[in-house]
């Protein structure tokens, strides 16, 4: 994905860019900081790219949709996981009349099980540059 931006604060590495939120974003939060039309985020500065300068900004899109797998999709999965766990738990405890309760709690428990190791991966890869989207030219 690439979007065209603006450069609001330039160090030696990295820039703070203003991006315009497109159809695209929607309601991702990537990008945190911003109002309703535009967004804010850091970027890598390989270019050189100083304040005032628009600038081409590339997200790797493999990256976005893994992301987006780990944050939508495998919460998802870890309670379904869950549930079928815990049904198939009370049926070989013997506890065929609380099939609902455990399963729900199973599915809870793993739901907050994923919800936390998504937490302590996003603490572990945050500063990671893989992550990070790429100024790749200085239009101006």
């Amino acid at each position: 994905m690439e979007e065209e931006g603006v450069v609001i604060q330039a160090g030696e590495n990295m820039a703070r860019v203003r991006i315009k939120r497109s159809q695209a974003c929607g309601a991702c939060q990537a990008c945190a900081r911003g109002d309703s039309d535009s967004m804010e985020t850091w970027a890598l500065n390989s270019c050189g790219a100083e304040v005032g300068d628009r600038i081409w900004l590339k997200i790797s899109s493999g990256e976005l949709l893994r992301g987006s797998f780990v944050v939508y999709i495998l919460p998802l999965l870890a309670m379904l996981l869950g549930l079928a766990i815990g049904n198939g738990l009370a049926f070989f405890l013997g506890l065929q009349s609380k099939v609902e309760q455990i399963s729900a709690l199973t599915g809870i428990l793993f739901l907050g099980l994923s919800l936390f190791a998504i937490y302590r991966y996003g603490k572990r890869i945050k500063g990671s540059s893989r992550f990070r989207p790429q100024i790749t030219r200085i239009l101006t």
